[in-house]
């Protein structure tokens, strides 16, 4: 995943979840820029997509998704997501991971 990075040098792993539900994995790093990105992938197999930059807020890592304006944030054991007025749209459960495997 560091190399899909635009500073993919010195990029570590800083966060990975599991959701059940939806068959989905998530992965954070961390560059040595000190900037966050996101990765999802379906646990099939499939790799991780491309990388959207993230932020962390209030002990949650957020990955806002332009133009449509939902933002969801991710915090060990949940992920929320918000609507363009910062309204509750939906949440979900998430396993915290080792690995991004």
């Amino acid at each position: 995943m560091a190399e899909m990075l635009p500073e993919g040098t010195g990029a570590r792993l800083v966060a990975a979840y599991s959701r059940d539900d939806l068959e989905e994995r998530y992965a954070f790093c961390r560059t040595t820029a000190g900037k966050v990105f996101y990765f999802a992938r379906a646990k099939d197999g499939e790799p991780y997509g491309d990388p959207t930059e993230a932020r962390e807020s209030e002990g949650a890592y957020v990955v806002d998704f332009m133009p449509q304006g939902t933002s969801y944030h991710f915090r060990d054991g949940g992920v929320t997501a918000y609507d363009e007025d910062g309204k509750e749209i939906w949440e979900g459960k998430l396993v915290p991971e080792a690995t991004a495997d």
